[in-house]
Formats: C-alpha cells, sequence, structure tokens
C-alpha cells in the first residue's frame, strides 16, 4: 500500500510541479502551487522532510515579495511618482481581471498592459508630462516583466531542492 501511495504522491507531485511553472509564468503563485505537489507527496510516501517544505515555502514567499519589488524599483527607477506605482498596481490588477476570457494569455498579456496604462495615467494625470509618464510606464512594465521571469526562476529552484530531496 505504501509503494502505491507513493505512487501516487510523485504523479500528484509531478502534476502540481508543471502546474506550479504554468502558472509562474502567467503571474499567479505558482511556487505554492510546487509546495503543495511536495507536501502532497511527502504525506503520501511519508518522505515529508519539514526543512524542505519550509525553504520551497520560503522561496515561494520570497518569488511572490520579489515579483512586486522588482516592478515598483523600476518604475521608480524609470522616474515613476508614487501615484503612477499605485496606477500600476491597480492598472494590473484590473487587466489581469479584464483579460481573463482571452485563452491562456489573456490575463497575463491584460496584467502587463493594465500595469502599463495604470502607471502611464496615473503618472500622467500628476507630471502632466507626456515623455516623463511614458518612460515611467516602460519602467514599471520591465520591471513587471523582470518579475515573473525571476519568480519562474525560483519556481525551478524549488522544483530542483525538491527532486535532490526526493531522489
Amino acid at each position: 500500500m505504501v509503494a502505491f501511495l507513493t505512487i501516487v504522491g510523485f504523479v500528484l507531485m509531478f502534476v502540481c510541479f508543471l502546474l506550479g511553472l504554468f502558472l509562474a509564468a502567467f503571474d499567479f503563485p505558482g511556487v505554492f502551487v510546487i509546495a503543495l505537489g511536495y507536501l502532497a507527496y511527502g504525506l503520501l510516501s511519508e518522505d515529508l522532510s519539514w526543512l524542505v517544505f519550509v525553504v520551497v515555502v520560503a522561496l515561494a514567499v520570497f518569488a511572490e515579495v520579489l515579483e512586486w519589488v522588482i516592478s515598483l524599483y523600476a518604475g521608480k527607477k524609470f522616474g515613476s511618482s508614487s501615484v503612477g506605482l499605485v496606477g500600476a498596481v491597480i492598472g494590473g490588477i484590473v487587466g489581469a481581471i479584464v483579460g481573463v476570457p482571452l485563452f491562456l494569455i489573456g490575463s497575463v498579456v491584460g496584467m502587463f498592459l493594465g500595469s502599463f496604462l495604470g502607471a502611464f495615467l496615473f503618472d500622467l494625470f500628476v507630471s502632466r508630462n507626456i515623455g516623463r509618464s511614458l518612460k515611467a510606464a516602460i519602467g514599471v512594465l520591465i520591471g513587471s516583466v523582470s518579475g515573473v521571469l525571476l519568480k519562474l526562476v525560483i519556481a525551478v529552484v524549488c522544483i530542483v531542492i525538491v527532486l535532490v530531496h526526493v531522489f
């Protein structure tokens, strides 16, 4: 019975790894799905390392925070105002929701486009300078894309950590 549960756990973990990578690529908290996959495997196979689990969860939290910090930092670095950064966050959320009907990539494109437009419009409202606002919005976009890419790297690192423990 333990061998069967180990196989089931491994399959669940593998599915969660794939789903987690997919979700992370589309700006969702996929690293947490990777952690849940390892937890399922560990509980079913009786081979759970709480240390590995805590490290993966900590990396998941770090990935989510890092994504936002990089986006905001890049916006600030490119001259966005605080109001522009708030606009980027609001625009990203609205864009992701509006983009959901477009299959697979809609919410990601919506989030990136919404962040860009939110930063641009809110910054334009404050600065009344199209060039400055456009530069700030480009910074937010660069930061958002960079944040997602770093989250993917962290997701892969988490998978490697788990697989080293499992094998």
